[in-house]
Formats: structure tokens, C-alpha cells, sequence
């Protein structure tokens, strides 16, 4: 039986896939939202989608000018059994954290079988846009 997601899990979806408004622009991505998903599959995008707002959640944490952070703007982030401290390993901690959701994003396209269209965490190494002939 397909199993059809909300409209709220649809947005999420197309937000971290790095596309917009999706009906009208973006077919097969949206003709994936209705009849196309297993309970299973739904289930597991449920999950991925929960893990990615935690992140969201972390990077607002984890900023320079967030409440939670000392005077000095220096973040603590514990990964595995690794404490972070200082500004010097700001940079290396939101890096891994970026890492983590690229990866969660990276389910979301095995799911839906859509390349994303943007990189939703701004990798700075990424291309701005493809190859436009000229001529």
C-alpha cells in the first residue's frame, strides 16, 4: 500500500533537496509524493526528516552568536567521545555537522531517486550553477 506524505514533509522534503516550489517546476520530484512511497519508505523519511531539523537545530546552537555560548563566541560540540572547545575548531565542528545532514540528504535522494538540485548546507566548494553555452 503507497503511502502519501504530508504537506509539511512534502515543503521539508523540497527545502533540503534544494528545491522550491515544487508542483508546477519540479515533476519528478512531486510525482513522487503521491502513491509512489511504501510505509516502510515513508517511515524512513519520517525519521530522516526528524534527524534534520535536530541538525538545524545544532547549527543554531553551535553559532558564534548564539545565547548558549560563551562570552568569547567559542562553541563546545561533543562528537563520539570528543570534546571541541575554542574558536580555532568552530570551522572543523560545523564542517562535520554539515557532513552528518549531506549524509541524511543523501537517503533523501536513494528515497525519492531525484538528484537535489542545490546543496542545502551551502558547501563552499560547490559550483554555482551549471555550464551555460555561448554562441
Amino acid at each position: 500500500m503507497a503511502i502519501d506524505l504530508t504537506e509539511a514533509q512534502r515543503q521539508k522534503v523540497r527545502l533540503y533537496l534544494g528545491y522550491g516550489r515544487g508542483r508546477d517546476i519540479h515533476p519528478r520530484l512531486e510525482s513522487r509524493f503521491e502513491g509512489f512511497l511504501s510505509a516502510e519508505e515513508a517511515a524512513e523519511i519520517g525519521d530522516v526528516l526528524t534527524k534534520l531539523d535536530a541538525i538545524e537545530t545544532q547549527i543554531d546552537a553551535s553559532s558564534p552568536v548564539a545565547t548558549t555560548n560563551t562570552a568569547t563566541g567559542s562553541i563546545k560540540a561533543l562528537v563520539g567521545e570528543v570534546e571541541f572547545f575554542g574558536a580555532e575548531n568552530n570551522a572543523a565542528v560545523i564542517d562535520m555537522i554539515y557532513a552528518r545532514g549531506r549524509r541524511l540528504i543523501q537517503r533523501l535522494v536513494i528515497l525519492f531517486e531525484v538528484e537535489p538540485l542545490h546543496d542545502y548546507f551551502g558547501d563552499a566548494g560547490a559550483a554555482s550553477g551549471g555550464c551555460v553555452a555561448i554562441g
